[in-house]
C-alpha cells in the first residue's frame, strides 16, 4: 500500500508541475460567451465594434472560438490549458453581442456554438465544424438544450427554432400575432418552454411543436 501511496504522490507532484501551463483568458475581448463542465470550457469572444454612427451594428468585429480543458481531470483545481482557437474573422453582430448572449452549448461530449445567424456543431478535439445551418435572418442570441435533451432551442431576434443533433430543423416557433414576435430568450419554467413577446405576451411553447399553448398578458 505505501509503494502505492509513493506512486500516487509522485505523480501529483509531476503533474502540479504539467498543470503550469495556465491559460488566461484574452484581455482585449469585449464580451465572452462561456459555458464551463468540470473538465471542459468552451468560448466565443467578440473583439473590437465600435458601433457605428445611426446603426446599431459595430464594424470590424473579430470573432474566435476557443476550447480549454483541465490539465489533469481527476484533480479539480487543475487548471485550464488552451486546446485550440478558431477565427471566424470580421462577422456584423448586433450591438446586444454585448450584453450577456449565450452562444455556447455543451451536451455530453458535443460541443455547438451560435456564430451569426448560425447553428455550428463543432469537433471537440480539433475545433473544425462538423456541419453548419442558417437558424434565422438575424444573429443568434441563445443556445441551450431542450429539457427532454433531445434537440437544441436557439433563440435569433425574434423567433425560436428547434434543431436536432445533426443539423435538421425540427419546429419554428408560432408567432405571438401576425404583428408580434419573441423579444426576449425562451427560458424553462417548472418544465414549461416560455419567452416574452415585443407586445408584452409571455407564451407558453409546446416544445415538441412549438405551437403556442397559451399567451398571458403580462405587462
Amino acid at each position: 500500500m505505501s509503494v502505492l501511496l509513493a506512486i500516487s504522490r509522485t505523480f501529483l507532484r509531476l503533474n502540479n508541475c504539467f498543470c503550469r501551463r495556465e491559460t488566461r483568458p484574452p484581455d482585449s475581448a469585449r464580451y465572452i460567451s462561456k459555458l464551463e463542465t468540470p473538465t471542459l470550457a468552451l468560448e466565443v469572444a467578440f473583439f473590437g465594434g465600435a458601433e457605428k454612427a445611426g446603426s446599431a451594428n459595430p464594424e470590424e468585429t473579430q470573432v474566435v472560438a476557443r476550447c480549454l480543458k483541465k490539465a489533469n481531470c481527476y484533480v479539480p483545481k487543475s487548471p485550464w490549458i488552451e486546446t485550440w482557437t478558431k477565427s471566424f474573422g470580421d462577422l456584423t453582430m448586433p450591438s446586444g453581442a454585448w450584453n450577456g448572449i449565450k452562444l455556447v452549448e455543451i451536451h455530453g461530449n458535443r460541443a455547438f456554438l451560435g456564430i451569426s445567424n448560425h447553428l455550428m456543431e463543432i469537433d471537440i478535439e480539433s475545433g473544425r465544424p462538423k456541419w453548419s445551418v442558417v437558424t434565422g435572418n438575424t444573429p443568434v442570441y441563445q443556445v441551450m438544450s431542450s429539457q427532454n435533451g433531445e434537440n437544441l432551442i436557439v433563440f435569433n431576434g425574434g423567433n425560436i427554432v428547434a434543431i436536432d443533433f445533426t443539423g435538421n430543423e425540427i419546429w419554428r416557433s408560432e408567432l405571438p400575432s401576425e404583428d408580434d414576435f419573441f423579444a426576449n430568450p425562451p427560458y424553462f419554467d417548472e418544465g414549461t418552454l416560455k419567452s416574452a413577446s415585443w407586445k408584452g405576451f409571455t407564451c407558453s411553447i409546446d416544445q415538441r411543436t412549438g405551437k403556442i399553448l397559451e399567451r398571458e398578458f403580462t405587462k
